[in-house]
Parts: C-alpha cells; structure tokens; sequence
C-alpha cells in the first residue's frame, strides 16, 4: 500500500493569517488532489465547529501509520477502528472525512457505506484491490473521532488501515488550490 499523503510547506504561517500553504507530494487524493499541486488550509477551520463529512483535512496520522499498524485486531473483513498510538506530529497527511463519530460505515469496492447509504461521490477512483478495497463488515466510529479515506482508495493508507481519529489530530481543512510548483 502507498504511503498516505505527505505535505512539504511550501510557505511558513504568518502571525496574521490562519491559512498555510503545502505541495501535495503523493496520489492518494488523485483526482481532486494531484501530486505538485500547492494547496491551501485554513487551521482555524475547525476552532468553533468539528470536522464534516467530505470536508478534505490536514492531518497528524497515528505512530504507525506508515507500517499500516492498527490498534486492535479487526474482525474478518472489518477496517480497522482503533489507532496503534498517539498523534505522529513529524508528519502530515491530507484525507477526506468519510464518517464522524457515531456513524455506521463498511467499504464495498472502495466507496464508503454509511449509515446505509453508498458513497456517490463522482471522484472516489474505482479500486479493484479486494484487501485494500473491500471492508465489507460494518463498524462504529467512536464518538470524538473521525474516520479519513483518500479519494483513490486503492492508492492510499488512510483509517481503513490505521483507526479512527481523534479530532485533535485534524489540524486544518482544505480551502483551495494555489497553483503548481516547479518541483
């Protein structure tokens, strides 16, 4: 499985603004999100109000993230809900929110069940990967918590692999895309 996406900033934040800017560096968000894209994130998003459903957001993963590491042992066919550590803040990634706390979800060929109802989101890439793709055992996210995908599931490590996130680790949320970089 892919690394999820990891940022470089590509501007510091200033004392006056709550937005930064980053270079995406990966395709898990392909094709909304494309690799050399700058990006921007409003960090005060969510100060008075929690993350949404669809909202893109930067993000600390979970300590082991990269190694897909899990929390606890999912059931056959489940996605993982629980996290292996704290917040890894020497990394950032940018997923989309799939579901919040109390939300019922599964994963069929990819796209997200919810609550009884099939993602139809026009840019989820389809994915074929059955282990990375096919979640079909439904499970509870934990209140206070959401659970993030990238829009090309078969590209991305994401909470399917690594939990549900507590909200503190949503550092920001998208605002828009800010050009693309030479890299």
């Amino acid at each position: 499985m892919l690394l999820a996406l990891s940022l470089a900033a590509a501007t510091a934040l200033t004392p006056a603004s709550s937005t930064e800017r980053f270079v995406i560096k990966s395709t898990n968000m392909s094709p909304r999100l494309e690799v050399n894209q700058r990006v921007e994130f409003d960090l005060a998003a969510y100060a008075n109000q929690e993350p949404k459903v669809g909202d893109i957001v930067l993000l600390h993963p979970p300590v082991g993230a990269a190694e897909e590491r899990c929390g606890n042992r999912p059931k056959p066919r489940a996605a993982c809900t629980k996290p292996y550590g704290g917040p890894d803040t020497s990394v950032r990634f940018v997923d989309r929110v799939v579901a919040v706390g109390g939300d019922r979800i599964s994963f069929r060929r990819g796209r997200v069940v919810r609550n009884g109802t099939l993602e139809t989101r026009k840019l989820v890439r389809s994915c074929s990967d059955v282990d990375a793709c096919s979640f079909p055992r439904t499970i509870t996210v934990p209140e206070g918590h959401v659970y993030v995908a990238g829009d090309n599931r078969g590209g991305s490590d994401d909470s399917r692999f690594w939990g549900a996130l507590p909200i503190d680790q949503v550092l920001g949320r998208y605002v828009r895309t800010a050009g693309t970089c030479g890299c």
